[in-house]
Order: structure tokens, then sequence, then C-alpha cells
């Protein structure tokens, strides 16, 4: 909380050195609680695991200080809960993350920066702790899409990568040895965007790609369509569709198989009146393991429920969130937000 004080701090300052030069600026506050429930081990259900986490978040958007420039800082301390994280020992033994670790704070930074010019629109940003952390990680991001045809149409690419550490564990392979799990992670990602206005109340966006985690898994490949749809002035549906596989030709690297993900969800959201919001939603996931290896297969399924509200009055937005996830696998997932921005 100490770090969080000093960044509103900053913020201020910031804030009253903006405000001279006429910059448009916001912040915003947020606070989210992570609370999970279920088994540790897909092969025995009975190994029961309980974890809750705390994360709060404040956020600083500028624009106007660069022509078609906006840019955004935003800070989060994190009260993780490894307790359900295991790690094995060369001898075998296993026991959580949590014992090694005990209890601390984790504080993440994520910049960012937008430009916008005429039919032109790029971004770049970074998310990466700052201190200690077990999973220690920098994320690197960018895009780029234009827009054709009066704005109806729209191309565009991202990527992203990560570089990631992660705490010493071992795994016993197909072949019963026991071998060490990789340290260092590297990860990448690239896809390709197709954004299209069918008509004047439904938008398409379209999503195609391909992504690893080098060290540890195969490559898969990616895609996602999502339609937006305004049933009335108040009332507005969404739908989206997602598939992800794993190339099948290339090795596997530890002792799981290979993945293969698809799912749906649908949202409404409405109006009620002037400026509140009402939305929810409902999605279903499926993920399927395959070892070729041993010839053995695994689905686990998952409905995915989310509620939220938001208000916005003359300066202020008021956001509450709520998500719950359960799985064939009695994994139960509940996530609760609340947060608010001030437009100055």
């Amino acid at each position: 909380m100490l770090r969080l004080r000093t960044l509103v701090i900053l913020a201020a300052v910031a804030l009253a050195q903006a405000e001279s030069r006429g910059v448009a600026h916001s912040v915003s506050m947020s606070i989210q609680s992570d609370s999970r429930r279920g088994s540790l081990d897909i092969a025995d259900l009975n190994r029961q695991f309980g974890t809750s986490q705390i994360s709060e978040q404040i956020g600083y958007k500028m624009e106007g200080l660069l022509e078609g420039i906006t840019t955004q800082v935003s800070a989060v301390v994190i009260h993780p809960d490894y307790s359900s994280v295991l790690v094995r020992s060369k001898a075998g033994v296993e026991e959580p993350l949590s014992n090694q670790v005990g209890s601390q704070s984790e504080f993440v930074m994520d910049l960012g920066a937008d430009w916008a010019r005429g039919a032109n629109n790029a971004s770049l940003g970074w998310r990466g702790n700052l201190g200690k952390s077990p999973f220690h990680s920098s994320l690197f991001r960018g895009g780029y899409s234009r827009s054709f045809f009066s704005q109806a149409t729209s191309l565009g690419l991202q990527g992203a990568y990560l570089s990631q550490q992660q705490p010493e564990s071992y795994f016993i392979d197909r072949d019963f040895q026991t071998k060490p799990r990789p340290q260092s992670i590297n990860a990448y990602e690239a896809a390709f965007l197709f954004d299209q206005a069918l008509s004047e109340k439904w938008k398409m966006r379209n999503r195609v790609g391909i992504a690893q985690r080098i060290e540890e898994r195969p490559r898969n490949y990616f895609l996602s369509s999502r339609h937006a749809y305004a049933l009335t002035d108040r009332l507005f549906a969404d739908l989206q569709l997602t598939f992800a596989d794993e190339i099948r030709s290339e090795a596997l690297k530890n002792e799981r198989g290979y993945f293969r993900a698809y799912g749906a969800r649908a949202g409404l959201s409405a109006e009620v009146f002037y400026d509140f919001v009402v939305s929810a939603s409902y999605g279903i996931l499926f993920e399927r393991e395959r070892d070729t290896r041993i010839e053995r297969e695994v689905e686990v399924a998952s409905d995915q429920y989310g509620l939220g509200v938001t208000y916005s009055l003359s300066q202020v937005d008021l956001e509450a969130r709520a998500g719950y996830v359960v799985t064939n696998t009695n994994i139960r997932n509940l996530t609760l937000s609340v947060g608010s921005t001030w437009r100055l």
C-alpha cells in the first residue's frame, strides 16, 4: 500500500503539470479479488486447494501532450497466493510454492502509448514486474492497423514477446526419467486483424495468428471471430467464437500432451437509463489434451458467467464486475472488481 500511495502522489504532480498545458487527462483506481477452490490434480480430484488473491491498481492517462498521441501508465500491487502452485524437487517431493516464497506483495508496471492519425493507428506497450517475483516477467507488445472505405474496413497486425522466469522444478517424463523444467521461458504471439462493419448496427472483428512458449510447448495457431450487434438504441448483443490448436507435427517437450481449445461466449448489454449500463454474459470453453505417446485423451469443460454495471457521471465513471467459472473437474473461480475513473 505504501507504493500505491506514492504513485497517487506522483500522479497528482503529473496532473498539475499537464493542466497548465491544456492536456486532457484521467486517473483510475480499482481493486480486484480472486478466489479459487478445487482439485490440484485432474488425475486425483480428492487433492483439494483453496486460494485468495487481491490486487490494487492505479492508472493515469494523458491525451493532447503531442498531436495524435495518447499515453497511459498503470501500477498494480498484487498480494498473490501460491499455495495451489506445486513444485517438485529432484527427489520427487511435491510441495506448494507458498512454502518457499512465503507471503509477499508483488509490484507490476504497465506503460503504453497509442498513435492515431487519419486512417492509421499504432500502439506500443510494456508490462512487467518491478521487484521480486517467482514468475518475474517482461512483456513487450505492439500493433498497427489501417482503415479503408470510410473506416468500414480495417486491417492490422499485432505482436507480443514475453520473457519470464519460473522457480526450479522437475517432472517425470513418459520414459520415467526425472527432468528439469526450464527456469527461463521465452514466448511470442503474432496475429492478423480484420475488422468489418457489415451494417450500421453490425460490426465484426476477426483475429488469426500463431503463438508459442518456446522452451515448453509446440507452436499453436489460433483464431477468433467477434460480432457486435445493436438490437436497439439501448440494447446491444455480442458473440465471440474462439479456437486454438497445437501443431501435432512438432515434438512435445514435457509430460503434457497436445492441447486443443474451442469455445463460445455470448453477451448482452442494456442501458437501463441514461449512462447506466448493465451487462451479462455466458461462455463455454472446452480444452482437450491428447498424448499420442500413450494414446490418452482428457477433456476439461468450463462454464463462464459474467455480470457488470457501469455508471457515468459528468466527470466520474463507476464500474463493478463479477465473474464466475466452474469446470467439470471441480474447480471454481470467483473474481470481483470495483473501480472508478476521474476525467480531469
